[in-house]
C-alpha cells in the first residue's frame, strides 16, 4: 500500500474514532481485529504486516468514559485470534493517548502507511502530534521467515528463508505469536536447501513463520502530544510489559531552529527525528521517524505548507517547542 493523508474537522471524540477507523481501515489497509465503536467504552483494534509484509505491529484503541478528552492506546506482542484478546499489551491510560475533545467540535490531520500512523490534534490553540509504530531503523530491517517449526534447547538449527541475512557470533532477535527472545547465531548455511542458521540457545520453542533479524519489533506508541517523548515495550533482547522511555531528538547542534532559510539559495531545512532509548541497560539509538522531521521553529506558522517540489508537499506544525514537518 500507499502512504496516505487525510483532515478534516472532527465533531467530537466519537465522531473522529469513526473517521480515523474508515481511514486506517479502508483506505491506508490495516487490519481490524476487534472492534466496537457503539458501546459505552468503544475500542478498535488493529494490525499490519508493514510495507514489507514481515512486521507485527499490534495497537489498542479505547476511549474510556472515565479518561475525559482523549483516546488511549497500547501496543501488544499479538492477537490471539481463539481468545480474540490481545497477548502482552503494553501501556497505560495516563501516558499513552491521544489528544481530543468529547463535546467539541476541533480539527485533525492524520498520515498513515502500513508501517506507521501519525495523529495531528488542534485543541483550542495546542497543536498535539502522536506516531504509532514502527520506525526507520537504525539496524538492519532484513528478516527471514522459519521454514519450520523449532524447539526450546542448544545447537537449535533453524530453516529460513534466507540465511544471507545473519553472521555467525552475531545476536539477532526471534519473534512469532506469544514468544520473542534474542539469541546468538553460531553457524549460517546458505547452500543448504532450506537454507539454515544455528542458534546457541532459544529458551522458548517456535512455530513455522517466525520472524528472525537484528531488530524485528521496534513499534512506538506516544507518551505525550509534543513528539518529545514515546514507549516501546521491544527492547534489544525481547520484550517487556512495562513500556520503555524512547527520547526524540533532531540534530545535536540546535542552531538551525533559528535559521529560517539557508541564506544561498533560500533553502528551507528538514532533519531527521532520532528516537533513542535512554533507559539504563537498553540505551540505544533505534531509528529515525518516518515521514515527520524537525525544522526550524521561526520558519512558518502551524499549517503552513512546505513544496519540496515533483508534487511532495510537507505541513509545518508548532509542536510543543518543535518545529515539525510532515509529510503530506
Amino acid at each position: 500500500m500507499a502512504y496516505h493523508s487525510t483532515s478534516g474537522m472532527a465533531n467530537n471524540t466519537a465522531d473522529f474514532f469513526s473517521r480515523f477507523r474508515s481511514f486506517i481501515i479502508s483506505t491506508v489497509g490495516w487490519s481490524a481485529l476487534a472492534e466496537d465503536l457503539g458501546t459505552v467504552n468503544p475500542y478498535l483494534y488493529i494490525s499490519s504486516s508493514g510495507e514489507n509484509g514481515r512486521e507485527t505491529v499490534y495497537l489498542l484503541f479505547d476511549k474510556f468514559t472515565a479518561n475525559a478528552d482523549r483516546i488511549c492506546v497500547r501496543q501488544a506482542l499479538w492477537w490471539n485470534p481463539g481468545a480474540s484478546s490481545a497477548v502482552q499489551p503494553a501501556g497505560s491510560t495516563y501516558y499513552n493517548f491521544v489528544a481530543t475533545k468529547d463535546s467539541t467540535t476541533f480539527p485533525y490531520w492524520i498520515y498513515a502507511d502500513l508501517d506507521h500512523i501519525v495523529f495531528v490534534t488542534r485543541i483550542g490553540t495546542t497543536y498535539n502530534a502522536h506516531y504509532f509504530g514502527t520506525l526507520k531503523r537504525y539496524w538492519s530491517s532484513n528478516m527471514a521467515l522459519t521454514q519450520a517449526d523449532v524447539s526450546a534447547g542448544s545447537n537449535i538449527v533453524v530453516p529460513v528463508d534466507n540465511a544471507s541475512y545473519f553472521k555467525a557470533g552475531l545476536y539477532y532477535q526471534i519473534i512469532n505469536r506469544d514468544k520473542f527472545e534474542r539469541m546468538q547465531v553460531t553457524a549460517v548455511d546458505t547452500a543448504s536447501s532450506p537454507q539454515t542458521i544455528t542458534a546457541a540457545t532459544l529458551a522458548s520453542g517456535y512455530a513455522i513463520g517466525a520472524r528472525v533479524g537484528e531488530d524485528v519489533a521496534p513499534v512506538m506508541i506516544p507518551r505525550d502530544g509534543q513528539l518529545a517523548q514515546m514507549h516501546t515495550a521491544s527492547r534489544f533482547n525481547g520484550w517487556s510489559t512495562s513500556v520503555i522511555d524512547i527520547t526524540t531528538s533532531g540534530s545535536s547542534g540546535g542552531a538551525y531552529q533559528y535559521a529560517v532559510n539557508d541564506c544561498r539559495y533560500n533553502l528551507i531545512g528538514i532533519f531527521p527525528l532520532w528516537a533513542s532509548c535512554m533507559n539504563s541497560g537498553f540505551t540505544e539509538v533505534r531509528g529515525q521517524l518516518i515521514e515527520v522531521y524537525e525544522i526550524s521553529t521561526s520558519w512558518g506558522v502551524s499549517e503552513d505548507v512546505i513544496d519540496a517540489g515533483g508534487g511532495v508537499t510537507y505541513k509545518f506544525f508548532y509542536i510543543g517547542s518543535k518545529g515539525i514537518a510532515i509529510r503530506e
